[in-house]
C-alpha cells in the first residue's frame, strides 16, 4: 500500500527556517560554553549565583547568554509548530515572521551577551526585563 503526500507549492522553503533556528541555538550554545569557561561555572549549575555575577563580568555575561538561549529553547516547539501552520495560509507571512523572530533573538543573544549591565539603556530594550540581575 502506497501513502502519497501532497505538500503546498514552496513547502520546501520551511525548512530553510527552521535551518536558522537550529544555526541560532547552536551558535547560542557556544556563547554559553565560552563565558561557563572564562567564569569558572562547573557544568551541572546552571547559572551563576548571584554573588558570582556581581563580582565577576564574565560570571555576569554567562548568566545573559545562558538566559538568551533558554528563552529560545523555551518558545522553540511553538515556533516550528507555527511555521508550520503559518506554511498553509502564506508563504509570505511566514517568512516575515520567521525573519524577525530570527533577528530578534539574534539580538536578544549578541546585547546581553556583549554588553555588562552598566552599558545598556534599559529603554532602548523592550525585553530588558529577563536580564537576569
Amino acid at each position: 500500500m502506497a501513502v502519497i503526500v501532497t505538500l503546498p507549492e514552496g513547502f520546501e522553503y520551511v525548512g530553510g527556517g527552521l535551518l536558522s533556528t537550529a544555526f541560532l541555538i547552536l551558535g547560542q550554545s557556544f556563547l554559553v560554553s565560552k563565558y561557563r569557561k572564562r567564569a569558572g561555572i562547573p557544568y551541572p549549575q546552571l547559572y551563576a549565583e548571584k554573588s558570582e555575577a556581581e563580582a565577576s563580568k564574565d560570571a555576569y555575561l554567562f548568566n545573559c547568554a545562558q538566559r538568551a538561549h533558554q528563552n529560545t529553547l523555551e518558545n522553540i516547539n511553538t515556533v516550528y509548530l507555527n511555521d508550520i501552520e503559518r506554511d498553509t495560509l502564506s508563504h509570505l507571512c511566514r517568512d516575515v515572521v520567521r525573519f524577525v523572530d530570527f533577528v530578534s533573538h539574534f539580538l536578544y543573544s549578541w546585547i546581553c551577551s556583549r554588553r555588562p549591565k552598566e552599558a545598556r539603556d534599559p529603554s532602548l530594550y523592550a525585553w530588558d526585563d529577563q536580564y537576569p540581575r
